[in-house]
Protein backbone atom coordinates (compact mmCIF):
# COMPACT_ATOMS: atom_id res chain seq x y z
CA UNK A 1 0.00 0.00 0.00
CA UNK A 2 1.59 3.61 -0.96
CA UNK A 3 -0.11 6.27 1.20
CA UNK A 4 0.56 9.89 1.08
CA UNK A 5 0.78 10.83 4.44
CA UNK A 6 1.25 14.10 5.99
CA UNK A 7 1.97 15.05 9.64
CA UNK A 8 0.27 18.31 10.56
CA UNK A 9 2.61 20.98 11.89
CA UNK A 10 1.00 21.63 15.27
CA UNK A 11 1.67 20.23 18.87
CA UNK A 12 1.01 16.98 20.15
CA UNK A 13 -2.09 17.37 22.29
CA UNK A 14 -2.54 15.70 25.70
CA UNK A 15 -5.77 13.51 25.94
CA UNK A 16 -6.89 13.97 29.55
CA UNK A 17 -8.05 10.74 31.04
CA UNK A 18 -6.41 8.47 29.13
CA UNK A 19 -2.56 9.12 29.65
CA UNK A 20 -2.43 9.44 25.71
CA UNK A 21 -0.77 11.94 23.41
CA UNK A 22 -2.68 12.31 20.15
CA UNK A 23 -1.36 13.89 17.20
CA UNK A 24 -2.66 14.22 13.65
CA UNK A 25 -2.05 13.23 10.18
CA UNK A 26 -3.78 13.35 6.57
CA UNK A 27 -3.63 9.84 4.69
CA UNK A 28 -4.53 10.15 1.27
CA UNK A 29 -6.71 13.27 1.78
CA UNK A 30 -8.30 12.12 5.44
CA UNK A 31 -7.63 13.21 8.37
CA UNK A 32 -6.54 10.64 11.09
CA UNK A 33 -6.05 10.97 14.57
CA UNK A 34 -2.90 9.25 15.69
CA UNK A 35 -2.98 8.40 19.55
CA UNK A 36 0.34 7.05 21.55
CA UNK A 37 0.50 6.33 25.57
CA UNK A 38 2.50 8.30 27.92
CA UNK A 39 3.95 4.58 29.38
CA UNK A 40 5.57 4.16 25.67
CA UNK A 41 6.92 7.31 25.57
CA UNK A 42 8.46 7.22 29.13
CA UNK A 43 8.24 3.45 30.49
CA UNK A 44 6.49 1.76 32.76
CA UNK A 45 6.62 4.66 35.30
CA UNK A 46 5.74 7.91 33.22
CA UNK A 47 2.84 9.72 34.33
CA UNK A 48 3.54 13.32 33.67
CA UNK A 49 1.85 14.57 30.28
CA UNK A 50 4.13 17.25 30.15
CA UNK A 51 6.50 15.13 30.49
CA UNK A 52 5.49 12.71 27.42
CA UNK A 53 4.32 16.38 25.62
CA UNK A 54 8.87 17.20 25.78
CA UNK A 55 9.74 13.65 24.75
CA UNK A 56 7.01 12.97 22.39
CA UNK A 57 8.45 16.31 20.74
CA UNK A 58 12.18 15.06 20.88
CA UNK A 59 11.29 11.89 19.36
CA UNK A 60 8.73 13.11 16.66
CA UNK A 61 10.53 11.85 13.83
CA UNK A 62 10.50 8.59 15.46
CA UNK A 63 7.27 8.58 16.26
CA UNK A 64 6.17 9.64 12.94
CA UNK A 65 8.21 6.81 11.11
CA UNK A 66 6.21 4.08 13.09
CA UNK A 67 3.15 5.49 12.21
CA UNK A 68 3.62 5.89 8.91
CA UNK A 69 5.12 2.08 8.60
CA UNK A 70 1.41 1.02 10.37
CA UNK A 71 -0.03 3.40 8.21
CA UNK A 72 1.38 1.12 5.31
CA UNK A 73 0.37 -2.21 6.95
CA UNK A 74 -3.38 -0.67 7.10
CA UNK A 75 -3.48 -0.05 10.64
CA UNK A 76 -5.80 2.67 10.48
CA UNK A 77 -9.64 1.90 11.87
CA UNK A 78 -12.29 4.49 12.21
CA UNK A 79 -10.03 7.61 11.30
CA UNK A 80 -7.26 6.42 14.24
CA UNK A 81 -4.17 4.46 14.66
CA UNK A 82 -3.20 3.87 17.69
CA UNK A 83 0.52 3.34 18.03
CA UNK A 84 1.46 0.36 20.39
CA UNK A 85 4.90 0.06 20.32
CA UNK A 86 7.94 2.11 18.51
CA UNK A 87 9.98 -0.99 16.67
Amino acid sequence: MDDHVEFLDRPAEIVFGTDTISFQAIVDGKNVTCIISFELLLGPAGTSGDEAKRVFETERPKVHQRARFLISQGKVHDGKLLIVSLI
